[in-house]
């Protein structure tokens, strides 16, 4: 029994590297990046784990995920150089719910994972990582050059990504989006999860076609940006058009994290 409750009251999201990154490394220690495919049975995972922690090696980090009847479990482990790390991994090898096992290690240098490879949503749409800053420098100097022409492409840009995200995920997703509501909810979570901001739609009435919405932590606006959401604005405004089923929707940007605010707000009528 735990005496010390984990106390996570204030923590409405928590930062976390979307890439498996090997950090600090200590003297005395090797480090792989472990691959592992099993059983998805009850303590699959669980009899692997205390294999390596019986040999007192440590896992550091990394994700599993489920295909079909297997779990695929990628790591990066602490291995003491005093340990015998093909025996020990030969050995989990042959237990009879692992049916893949491989391994890399990391050399002085090596940081990124080097398994997955390439990243992939829904099983058939590549992803890559694109950061904030990477996105600011492409905006910055379209509108540099191109000025209000800039903005216009930049939001003609988003308003097309939207249509075609919210396109895709009421397609993944039809049974969870058969009303205006469920579709709206599906594009929070989406939003959140793909790292784009924390977005809220409140005082939505689907008669009217009206209502605000509420974007906080927004990709766009980086440390440095006085350039508005042109893309963020484009974005919603395509996805109100495809749920609502209307291509009249237009939405404006009444606060900008860009011009000091704390959040970025848009009202659509």
């Amino acid at each position: 029994m735990c005496d010390k409750p984990l106390n996570l009251k204030g923590y409405e999201f928590v930062g976390k590297p979307f890439l498996l990154i090997l950090d600090e490394r200590k003297p005395g220690y090797d480090y792989y990046e472990l691959l592992i495919s099993m059983s998805n049975v009850v303590g699959a995972l669980y009899s692997i784990t205390k294999k390596l922690a019986e040999r007192e090696i440590n896992i550091l980090t990394g994700m599993h995920t489920q295909f079909g009847d297997r779990i695929l479990w990628i790591s990066f482990i602490e291995v003491p150089q005093s340990v015998f790390i093909e025996g020990s991994l030969e050995e989990i090898s042959s237990m009879d719910v692992v049916s893949e096992l491989k391994y890399q290690k990391m050399g002085r240098i090596d940081k990124f994972d080097k398994f997955l490879f390439p990243l992939y949503l829904f099983d058939s749409e590549r992803m890559i990582v694109l950061t904030d800053y990477m996105f600011y420098s492409f905006k910055k100097i379209i509108i540099d050059v191109l000025k209000t022409g800039g903005e216009f492409i930049i939001y003609m840009q988003g308003l097309n990504s939207g249509k075609a995200t919210i396109s895709r995920l009421k397609e993944s997703f039809k049974e969870e989006s058969n009303t205006i509501e469920d579709s709206l909810h599906i594009a929070e979570n989406a939003f959140r999860a793909f790292g784009w901001g924390i977005i809220e739609f409140q005082e939505i009435n689907p008669k009217t076609k009206t209502g605000s919405i509420i974007v906080r932590e927004s990709m766009e606006c980086v440390d440095s940006s006085k350039i508005k959401c042109h893309f963020i604005r484009g974005f919603i405004t395509g996805m109100l058009m495809k749920i609502f089923n209307d291509e009249t929707i237009k939405i404006m940007e009444e606060k900008c994290r860009s011009e000091g605010d704390s959040q970025c707000e848009y009202r659509f009528a």
